[in-house]
């Protein structure tokens, strides 16, 4: 079976435009993280990743924040955080 030159052009196109969207597609998802503070005190500086989210209240919580890479650890995140509790720097991992 012999496949014209036009009809392997259009394979081409079409499996290239295929590997185009998929690549965006995979490529434009991000993560959507709202974050509570159950510490007890207020946080100021509250930087997530390198992302800064700013202050936040004791018992309250962020709008929903897109990251476009956030890191796991198996089912657990894994990002680093900090900010200021008490004019104290706090950090974690």
């Amino acid at each position: 079976m012999k496949i014209s030159k036009e009809r392997k052009t259009e394979l081409f196109i079409v499996g290239l435009l295929s590997i185009i969207i998929l690549t965006s597609f995979v490529n434009l998802r991000s993560v959507q993280v709202k974050f509570y503070n159950k510490t007890g005190e207020n946080i100021d500086s509250l930087l997530i990743g390198n992302t800064l989210i700013g202050d936040l209240k004791k018992d309250n919580y962020t709008k929903k924040i897109d990251f476009k890479e956030f890191l796991f650890d198996g089912n657990t995140p894994y990002e680093k955080i900090s900010g200021i509790v008490n004019q104290k720097k706090n950090s974690s991992v």
